[in-house]
């Protein structure tokens, strides 16, 4: 096979592959080193010029982009959802209390409240002190 400067094979082929922004994404990195696989990727893409190569760098450059930012946000919304679970669990005994608290009209309720004066305010200490 014929590599001159101008094709897309010879330009694969002019430089090794030891830098990049996306290469710390690629799973194994040596087979960027070989000339057979280099070879079939450009023809697979079926790249014959430099120029056709680099407009499609540029379009799947955009869509690993984009593909990232969403990754990254939602990375971020797990990481919400996950702090709120945890405030849940921490709260989760007192609920029964407190809705037994609610629940409660007039007097009946200052009477629990009376009764359960640990239970209801624990939270808040606990919160506080945290």
């Amino acid at each position: 096979m014929k590599t001159d400067k101008n094709t897309a094979i010879g330009a694969v082929l002019r430089k090794p592959i030891f830098k990049g922004k996306y290469l710390r994404e690629i799973s194994d990195r040596a087979t960027l080193q070989k000339k057979d696989w280099m070879e079939g990727f450009v023809r697979k893409m079926g790249w014959t010029k430099f120029g056709e190569m680099m407009v499609d760098k540029a379009l799947l450059e955009d869509k690993y982009d984009a593909i990232a930012k969403a990754r990254s946000e939602t990375e971020e919304r797990i990481a919400y959802f996950e702090e709120l679970l945890d405030l849940y669990k921490q709260y989760e005994p007192f609920i029964k209390n407190n809705k037994e608290q609610w629940a409660l009209k007039g007097w009946a309720r200052k009477k629990y409240e009376r009764s359960h004066r640990t239970e209801l305010y624990s939270y808040e200490y606990i919160i506080d002190e945290g």
